[in-house]
């Protein structure tokens, strides 16, 4: 299942869609995702991480991200990379990770550095995580955004 949410600011007319979870096509973009961290897409020093260590998953979760330096935000993949405490054999039947299992058994070994086209740092926020709501600002007038709707779910 696939949400979303629609962020307005309170002060202008500026509007944002953010589509927070990938839905039914989620094994197919961990594969690719898994192919170009591989090919070194993703930067050597996840390429070399993966290739030490084969039982490596990445986290896909889809957050907002906040530039820290032009305040642009977008939607982007964690792609966080994790290790499983146990041999993945006891863990994985399918050839994918979904972000939920994450919590359980496997710990984070690496967070992805998310540059923005300006040359910023960006920080991905949580839109179920209240605090985080806080951080939301409108990047042409800087007034707080809100959650006009709710969610927006398919498959």
């Amino acid at each position: 299942m696939g949400q979303g949410y629609v962020l307005k600011c309170k002060n202008c007319d500026y509007k944002y869609t953010a589509m927070t979870s990938i839905g039914m096509l989620f094994p197919i973009e961990y594969r690719d995702t898994m192919k170009d961290i591989r090919d070194g897409k993703l930067g050597e020093e996840y390429r070399a991480f993966v290739d030490e260590n084969p039982d490596a998953v990445v986290n896909l979760d889809r957050k907002v991200g906040i530039c820290d330096k032009c305040g642009r935000i977008d939607t982007l993949m964690e792609l966080s990379l994790y290790k499983p405490l146990k041999p993945s054999s006891e863990y994985r039947e399918e050839e994918y990770v979904m972000p939920l299992e994450l919590e359980e058994g496997y710990i984070k070994c690496k967070d992805y550095e998310h540059r923005c086209s300006c040359g910023g740092n960006i920080r991905l926020i949580s839109l179920e995580d209240e605090g985080d709501l806080d951080l939301l600002k409108c990047p042409i007038c800087g007034s707080a955004l809100e959650i006009c709707q709710d969610r927006i779910l398919w498959d």
